[in-house]
């Protein structure tokens, strides 16, 4: 009876200081604004803006950060005549959700490319910390957004506390993003009465790409050619829940009479020839599981680090550039035999 008592004197102060410090987060977290946006979590609605009203046939660019970093839509439009929609998102986003965003909008002649990170065929289900990194947005913010893509955040947290094992990243990302709200709450205590937040933040991406959902800011910002994760291991084996997730999205798109194909991501020549028969291997698989052409080959889309902007996927200016030049000329390998292609209508028209 004793020790009961004991407890219970216990439990009281234990759910005092629980309830305070969900308080605490529950401001810190949605009523303080945007301190950054680490995995493009602020650019999804522009880019659902820009899909939507996008014609078809298009051209729909789906995978990781190798493609907000590293596509000139412009270019693309200009040399194969589609509307181009870079989807291009951050890898953590994972497999399901970057096609789930894309799916409806799928129509009768598009071309789906996708280019996943090899991270994301190692581990297609698994989203870490963009639950995070939506929550380090403002609530009217995550209002519109989650208004215009109502399945966002219960897929979100779902893909994250999926299994056991994400959890503890899942609230170390969390406690991440409250620790630099507080910071920048402590080094800037003017900021709540002024409203000012973020004025003199290193906005990397928000609101800052272009009509084709290209990335613009690291444009403009000096490329030193230091790779923060120059020395990080190679992914794992290639998920067969990966292929079976592209072979099955690859039958509903043939079902609407679009088509898909897969382009390797960018890698520094350095790592791919210190890893190559790995990334081979990969690419090998690919091409035998999956029901859809790989375009292109790993070595191919491998370039000189200077030209990579602080990771590994990230292409610079020059780099991003010859890539956009070889997918150019990829597709228009695909589309020149094809009567019902734009491409080969421009052409004819030229005639």
């Amino acid at each position: 009876m004793h020790q009961q008592k004991q407890n219970q004197k216990t439990l009281g102060p234990a759910l005092a200081a629980s309830g305070i410090y969900l308080a605490l987060a529950a401001f810190f977290l949605f009523r303080v604004p945007a301190v950054s946006d680490p995995t493009g979590f602020g650019v999804l609605r522009d880019k659902l803006t820009i899909l939507e009203s996008a014609s078809s046939p298009k051209i729909i660019f789906v995978g990781g950060s190798n493609l907000l970093f590293g596509i000139d839509g412009m270019t693309l439009y200009k040399r194969l005549g589609y509307d181009v929609v870079n989807m291009g998102l951050c890898f953590n986003f994972r497999l399901p959700f970057m096609l789930a965003q894309i799916k409806e909008h799928v129509r009768r002649g598009d071309i789906v490319v996708i280019s996943p990170e090899y991270q994301i065929m190692a581990k297609p289900l698994y989203i870490g910390g963009i639950c995070a990194d939506g929550s380090d947005l403002s609530m009217p913010f995550i209002a519109m957004t989650v208004h215009q893509n109502p399945q966002l955040i219960p897929m979100i947290i779902i893909s994250s506390v999926r299994e056991p094992a994400h959890l503890a990243p899942f609230l170390h990302e969390i406690f991440v993003c409250l620790r630099a709200k507080a910071k920048y709450i402590f080094d800037n205590p003017d900021c709540i009465a002024s409203n000012s937040w973020n004025r003199n933040q290193p906005r990397v991406w928000i609101y800052d790409i272009d009509p084709f959902g290209d990335l613009r800011a690291h444009l403009r910002q000096p490329n030193h050619g230091t790779l923060g994760d120059a020395l990080a291991p190679p992914p794992g084996k290639s998920d067969p829940r990966a292929i079976a997730l592209l072979n099955d999205f690859n039958n509903y798109c043939k079902s609407r009479d679009a088509r898909c194909y897969l382009i390797p991501a960018p890698l520094p020549q350095e790592i791919y020839q210190r890893e190559s028969a790995h990334y081979e291997r990969l690419c090998k698989i690919w091409r035998e599981k999956l029901n859809f052409p790989v375009l292109g080959t790993c070595r191919q889309f491998t370039y000189p680090q200077t030209m990579f902007h602080l990771a590994r996927y990230h292409l610079h200016a020059e780099g991003r550039r010859l890539r956009t030049e070889s997918i150019a000329e990829l597709l228009a390998q695909q589309l020149k035999g094809d009567p019902s292609s734009k491409l080969a209508a421009s052409k004819q028209s030229i005639k």
